[in-house]
């Protein structure tokens, strides 16, 4: 989960697409084996009420 902030919905959209591709990486695992993370989408996007103050837990659960 990563949190962005934006005027409204439609920015924050923007803002997250924009910032995505950074936490994309290729690893190697302890076994050696190869790996990768990568960005394929938006699963959701939530306003908050209030921007977090520091110390605040974020937590969102996707199911499908």
């Amino acid at each position: 989960m990563i949190l962005v902030d934006g005027t409204d919905e439609e920015a924050a959209l923007g803002r997250a697409v924009e910032m995505a591709p950074q936490y994309e990486d290729d690893y190697e695992t302890e076994d050696g084996e190869s790996g990768a993370i990568r960005f394929e989408g938006i699963v959701a996007i939530k306003e908050l009420d209030m921007p977090p103050a520091a110390g605040t837990e974020v937590w969102h659960e996707y199911m499908s």
